[in-house]
């Protein structure tokens, strides 16, 4: 699904004047010319950390197989992580950091705390 959100920052050819559309890339956050860079708020220490170590693997594994596809419209997908300790207070501090400095797209949360940076999170129209 995030991928899917991310493809409306594509570049389009306008045949009639040779040129190529790439508003996408200096109108979103994350979004450059050669790049997407996504964020990703989850447990990676502490209590919940079992299944959030596990599906940063996947997607590490799922982001390798579309940049050897060329990325997302010719750009390479990144991501930027911050681990929330599965503490709600962290989760906040984290979330926050992400939403103001993170320079990302979307962020995707994938926490046993995410009640500490929901109400930010959504406050800021970050996507998630």
């Amino acid at each position: 699904m995030l991928l899917a959100g991310v493809a409306a920052c594509g570049s389009r050819r306008d045949d009639r004047a040779g040129t190529v559309n790439t508003a996408c890339a200096t109108a979103a956050p994350g979004v450059t010319q050669d790049g997407i860079n996504l964020g990703l708020l989850y447990s990676g220490s502490g209590f919940g950390s079992d299944p959030s170590t596990l599906f940063r693997a996947g997607i590490d594994a799922r982001l390798d197989e579309q940049n050897a596809k060329g990325g997302m419209n010719g750009r390479k997908i990144t991501y930027s992580f911050r681990d929330d300790e599965s503490v709600p207070e962290l989760n906040l501090v984290a979330g926050r950091d992400l939403a103001e400095h993170g320079n990302v797209l979307s962020i995707l949360q994938f926490s046993v705390a995410p009640s500490g940076s929901a109400a930010l999170l959504e406050q800021q129209g970050v996507r998630e």
